[in-house]
């Protein structure tokens, strides 16, 4: 189960999406107990497991779309299945699992480098969310203001919203040195995908 958490962490600081798959209820004869634990990652990969054979593989088919969807489910599997068409197992038990969506912290994406930008990023830092910093002013936008930013970008403004792509979960605030430019950005990427 160490191995596990420490996934989790690693997921969760690198921005690396996955599942987790806990069996919550068991019945009869099962493979694995409840409480245990399976981490799934978008391309099927796993660590540890939930038992094996074709319940695992739904399971793991269904922790992708959660990863997609970042909706949790639970799911039953009736591993009493003599003629094998849905579980193809036989153990004689059932066996209840909950899936949920390990996600990263938020980024925050701040467009806009100036007086109000440097306290609103500090006490993002200081929740634990990755920051990214947009400006047209590298004298203000550059890792002395903002040592902990996990991005620090500087160009025009069009361009930096052009650029600009929504990871998931994200939030965006625009604050930059002119009405114009927060209209510049504001139609810029109100339009994009927003997962």
């Amino acid at each position: 189960m160490k191995d596990i958490f420490e996934e989790i962490v690693k997921c969760r600081h690198e921005g690396k999406p996955a599942a987790l798959v806990t069996v919550i209820n068991t019945e009869g004869s099962v493979p694995r107990e409840t409480g245990a634990k399976m981490l799934v990652f978008p391309d099927g990969s796993i660590i540890d497991t939930i038992g094996g054979a074709s319940a695992e593989a739904q399971a793991i088919e269904k922790a992708k779309n959660v990863i997609r969807t970042g909706q949790p489910c639970t799911t039953k599997f009736d591993l009493n299945d003599p003629k094998e068409t849905t579980t193809g197992m036989i153990c004689g038990g059932r066996m209840e699992v909950f899936i949920e969506p390990i996600t990263s912290n938020p980024t925050l994406n701040i467009f806009g480098a100036g007086h109000v930008a440097k306290p609103l990023a500090d006490i993002a830092n200081l929740l634990g969310w990755g920051i990214v910093v947009n400006d047209d002013r590298p004298d203000w936008a550059n890792k002395e203001r903002f040592p902990y930013a996990r991005e620090i970008n500087t160009g025009d403004f069009s361009s930096l919203a052009d650029a600009w792509q929504s990871p998931s979960p994200a939030y965006v605030v625009i604050v930059t040195h002119g009405h114009k430019y927060d209209e510049i950005v504001l139609k810029k990427i109100l339009p994009k995908s927003w997962d």
